[in-house]
């Protein structure tokens, strides 16, 4: 009889690790895939025709519980990681701004940076779309608007300020 015992808690103890780490998976991070392309123009029209292009774009994974608190962690968490494919994987070196949710709408505005060369660049804009959970977020969706490029470039002469345009999207797997 105490070996069936013994047996039953071992089920239920297995069963209950199980069903934890289900739950657990469930408040866990949130697949993001990210789109962030565009291009930089110098002043004058100069240089290569359309721009020299940037894509940020790639996957990222966010802690529900993070985006659901917003702010500049939050947007760390989807920008922070990622890497501008078109110049040699040049890595994301800050983002600012701050991301809002409220009442399943998202708000707020980010600034990405990163250095091509050891040339400053960046993407900037506002944020507009949605997301569902309280407390912890289970899905998000966002696009930037009123999105601008930007940075400096050294030309050998002087610092060249650049221009640009761009998007940004966002949005949970």
């Amino acid at each position: 009889m105490a070996k069936w015992s013994l047996v039953a808690v071992g089920v239920l103890a297995v069963v209950g690790v199980l069903f934890g780490g289900l739950v657990y998976g469930m408040e866990g991070d949130l697949t993001l895939k990210v789109s962030c392309s565009g291009a930089h123009t110098s002043p004058g029209g100069y240089g290569a025709a359309g721009g020299y292009p940037f894509d940020l774009g790639g996957e990222a994974k966010a802690s529900g519980a993070v985006l659901a608190k917003g702010g500049e962690k939050a947007l760390q968490a989807i920008f922070g990681s990622l890497t501008d494919k078109k110049n040699g994987n040049a890595k994301v070196t800050k983002v600012s701004g701050d991301l809002k949710i409220k009442g399943g709408k998202v708000s707020g505005n980010v600034k990405i940076e990163w250095s091509v060369q050891s040339n400053p660049m960046f993407v900037q804009g506002d944020l507009d779309g949605t997301a569902s959970g309280e407390g912890n977020i289970t899905s998000i969706s966002f696009k930037g608007t009123n999105v601008k490029a930007g940075g400096l470039w050294n030309w050998g002469g002087g610092n060249a300020t650049l221009g640009g345009s761009g998007s940004f999207s966002v949005s949970s797997k």
